[in-house]
C-alpha cells in the first residue's frame, strides 16, 4: 500500500464507528459494507505497480496523500441565507444541496418532480429496500485484471 498506516488506521476507525452506528441498516447492507471495506483492506488504494495495468500511469499521490475522514453529523450546518449567497438560486428551481457528501433537505427546493424522489441512501435503504438492494452493487464491483483477461470478482449475488 503505498498510503501510511496511520492513515488507514483511520479508516478502520472510521468504518468501525459508522458500524456502531448504523445497527438500523438491513443486514444485507452492513454485510455489503464490510466485504467492500474487507476488498479495501486488501487491496489499498490503487497504485501504480506491477500487476495493477488499469492503474499505472495515473498518479494518485494527491488522493493518497490526504487525509479523509467519515463526516460525523456533529459540525455546523449552513443556513438556508448562506447557501442562497454561495449558488445561483430561484424558488422554482429544483435545487439539492449537500454538505460534506451529504443531502441536507432542509436546504434543498423541490418543487413537483414528477414521481421523482430524493433521498438519502440510508433512508431508501429501508423505505425501498426491494428497489435499493436490486441495484446497488450489482453494476460495478471489483475487477481484477490478469494476463490481459478482465475477471469481475463479486463475493455474492444480492437478488
Amino acid at each position: 500500500m503505498t498510503q501510511s498506516l496511520a492513515t488507514y488506521d483511520n479508516y478502520i476507525a472510521d468504518f468501525l464507528r459508522l458500524q456502531e452506528r448504523d445497527g438500523n441498516a438491513p443486514a444485507w447492507l452492513r454485510d455489503l459494507r464490510r466485504e467492500a471495506f474487507e476488498r479495501f483492506r486488501e487491496t489499498g488504494l490503487p497504485a501504480a505497480r506491477k500487476g495493477n495495468e488499469p492503474w499505472k500511469y495515473t498518479n494518485i499521490a494527491p488522493i493518497a496523500g490526504t487525509s479523509f475522514a467519515y463526516p460525523f453529523p456533529n459540525g455546523v450546518r449552513p443556513a438556508l441565507p448562506d447557501v442562497r449567497a454561495l449558488a445561483p438560486w430561484h424558488d422554482s428551481w429544483a435545487t439539492l444541496v449537500f454538505v460534506n457528501g451529504r443531502h441536507a433537505p432542509e436546504l434543498s427546493r423541490l418543487p413537483a418532480l414528477g414521481g421523482i424522489r430524493v433521498m438519502s441512501l440510508a433512508r431508501a435503504a429501508v423505505e425501498h429496500e426491494d428497489l435499493v438492494r436490486r441495484h446497488l452493487a450489482r453494476h460495478a464491483g471489483p475487477v481484477e485484471h490478469r494476463r490481459g483477461r478482465v475477471r469481475r470478482r463479486c463475493a455474492r449475488t444480492l437478488k
